[in-house]
């Protein structure tokens, strides 16, 4: 083979790769473009254990991954990007799509609280496994949205709840307990709290706003 065909082939499958690459920045779910790919998801319909188990499932699955795919579509590195892919593996699209479009200057993080919260969905006790939780800042909530999201995991008999999600140092298990908030451990050495990087090293459980069923059950 020339040189010339060579670079014609390489040109070619470069081409056809770059073609297969999922997108950035994915639509809503009830948009046009994802038409296409509802099907292959779970649909509301699903039973909410089943899709609580889809979430999660996915979730896990991105915490040994570079980047948060789902299909064709590509969603950023950061923890709205973790969130709403974890999300979407399950039908589920967690912004409102009324509220995205009357709110163009807002960013994911808020649209995702205040699509919770216009819903009625937010609460502060009994998470299930699968529901959102929200964090701020810092302890002294200076914001008017949170800046952190994740992914209830699971919830132990002594209070401490597991999230998956996208924290300072990527994507990664953490540890929360609102009986204990200002305690990194029991005098056992077990963890009730880890510290999370926002603007203060603190104790996740400071940093709490509020739970979130996103599911419509």
């Amino acid at each position: 083979m020339t040189r010339r065909l060579r670079y014609l082939a390489l040109w070619l499958l470069a081409l056809v790769s770059a073609g297969c690459q999922p997108t950035a920045t994915p639509p809503l779910l009830a948009s046009p473009d994802t038409r296409s790919v509802e099907p292959q998801l779970l649909t509301t319909a699903t039973r909410p254990p089943a899709t609580r188990s889809r979430v999660l499932m996915q979730a896990r699955v991105m915490l040994t991954r570079t980047r948060y795919d789902v299909g064709q579509w590509q969603f950023a590195r950061d923890p709205i990007g973790f969130v709403r892919a974890a999300f979407w593996a399950a039908g589920v699209e967690l912004i409102d799509e009324t509220l995205a479009q009357a709110s163009t200057h807002a960013d994911d993080d808020e649209l995702v609280f205040r699509s919770a919260a216009e819903k009625g969905r937010l609460h502060r006790h009994h998470p299930e496994p699968g529901d959102l939780v929200f964090f701020d800042a810092s302890p002294q909530r200076q914001a008017l949205y949170p800046t952190q999201v994740a992914i209830v995991e699971a919830v132990d008999a002594r209070g401490t709840v597991t999230v998956l999600g996208h924290f300072a140092q990527g994507p990664q298990r953490v540890r929360f307990n609102l009986r204990h908030p200002d305690s990194e451990r029991l005098p056992d050495g077990t963890r009730l709290n880890d510290r999370l990087q926002g603007s203060a090293a603190v104790p996740a459980a400071q940093l709490f706003r509020a739970f979130a069923n996103p599911y419509d059950d």
